[in-house]
């Protein structure tokens, strides 16, 4: 879903080496710190589709702090479909 996450773990970043591997399931720890928590999470259920974990209105602020995170993470294609919701 996201450029930044794809380029995090092909390419030669901390993300994508053996050595970073969290579990013996071969999952991989991104570090998102920084944001607030309460958007990260909105954004990441929209990504997964997890819409019964979407608020149905959100404030103006929230709204901005979403945006910033589908920027920075270039999560235009996936979250499409919200933006006009």
């Amino acid at each position: 879903a996201s450029r930044v996450f794809k380029t995090a773990l092909i390419e030669a970043w901390k993300e994508s080496l053996r050595g970073e591997i969290v579990n013996s399931n071969g999952e991989h720890n991104i570090n998102a710190e920084g944001w607030d928590p309460e958007a990260l999470s909105i954004t990441l259920n929209a990504i997964y589709s997890y819409t019964k974990a979407i608020p149905n209105t959100i404030t103006l602020e929230m709204l901005y702090k979403i945006a910033v995170l589908v920027d920075y993470y270039k999560l235009y294609n996936a979250l499409h479909f919200f933006a006009s919701v």
